[in-house]
């Protein structure tokens, strides 16, 4: 990697924390080219056996305000109505909540952004990281999420990535026409989901 090709970075315990504007990484024998403009936001870059550990990112517009949106990622009433329907336990921040499957520790609670970390679940999900961020634009609420840190690229990934989709347009459907699809009525992707 050329110096050139960074503008900002710094490297801890094999990962790269970057602020980009145009980067482009190379690992083994993959090429990864990012344009950003004048994007301010963080990537994570990390390397492990000279392979770039993925994370699921998923972008949906919902036609609702930032406030009602945070709502609905930060209540039990508003998760049970469009991910998993017996959520339970302390929304707030440090607090643990529970979705039957697994748990999660809330981690960043603003306005603008929900984070956990699952602290109990499937081994794949043990230590990573979700996060939902929301930007306002004319009519709608973006938002970005991101399920980060897996420890390697494993198939249930894939899995995961198309369930958080469904997840995410149910969240959509919850707050545009009140009619979520939270698990276990939710969309199923394979037999016996």
């Amino acid at each position: 990697m050329e110096k050139s090709e960074i503008e900002f970075g710094a490297v801890f315990n094999k990962r790269i924390l970057l602020k980009f504007s145009h980067l482009i990484f190379r690992s083994s024998m993959d090429i990864f080219f990012l344009r950003g403009g004048n994007l301010k936001s963080k990537v994570l870059f990390a390397e492990k056996g000279g392979e770039a550990m993925p994370d699921i990112l998923h972008r949906v517009g919902i036609r609702s305000t930032p406030k009602k949106v945070f709502e609905a990622l930060s209540t039990t009433d508003g998760l049970s109505h469009w991910w998993i329907v017996d959520t339970k336990g302390n929304v707030k921040q440090g607090g643990i909540i529970h979705f039957g499957f697994a748990d999660m520790r809330v981690v960043e609670l603003k306005p603008n952004k929900v984070k956990w970390k699952c602290v109990k679940g499937p081994k794949e999900w043990l230590g990573t990281d979700l996060t939902f961020q929301l930007k306002a634009k004319k009519d709608q609420t973006f938002v970005l999420f991101t399920h980060a840190n897996w420890k390697k690229p494993v198939e249930f990934m894939h899995h995961c990535s198309t369930k958080w989709a469904t997840f995410l347009l149910s969240l959509r459907d919850w707050l545009e026409r009140a009619k979520g699809r939270p698990s276990p009525y939710d969309v199923k992707i394979h037999v016996r989901d």
